[in-house]
């Protein structure tokens, strides 16, 4: 029995498989256009991960077709306690470059910060780099 037919996901290809595919691509290969992100910067897949039925069991099925696999710290390799399902939105605020603002206990990216108070992003992002404090950026008060 081939090995395919065991998971039965790589034929038609699953959501699952195909992430654990492009995964490998963009760490691996260079003629990937996403390769300068991923293996060029030394992010790798761990050996484990080598068996689809190993990242299958790790990781799980994708919950849906709106998520992508993320890496939890963006720097860190793609590995058993650093991988998580994640939507679009997710992802985004996991970028290095989000900003994260503190007010009134809550941390929260700056475009949700945008969408709870009103505010349109340029302005708290105008704000932010001009030195306001958060609670000047969130409340206006400068």
């Amino acid at each position: 029995m081939s090995y395919g037919k065991q998971h039965k996901q790589s034929w038609p290809p699953t959501g699952t498989y195909g992430a654990w595919r492009r995964m490998k691509d963009r760490c691996r290969n260079p003629n990937n256009p996403s390769y300068a992100r991923y293996g060029a910067r030394g992010i790798k897949v761990c050996d484990r991960w080598n068996k689809f039925k190993n990242f299958w069991q790790d990781v799980g099925d994708r919950p849906g077709p709106e998520y992508s696999l993320d890496r939890i710290d963006n720097n860190g390799d793609y590995e058993p306690g650093n991988v998580r399902w994640a939507t679009a939105r997710q992802q985004q605020n996991n970028q290095d470059r989000t900003i994260w603002l503190s007010h009134m206990g809550m941390d929260r990216p700056i475009n949700e910060w945008a969408e709870i108070t009103g505010i349109k992003l340029g302005t708290l992002d105008t704000r932010y780099r001009r030195g306001w404090s958060h609670e000047e950026i969130i409340c206006g008060k400068h």
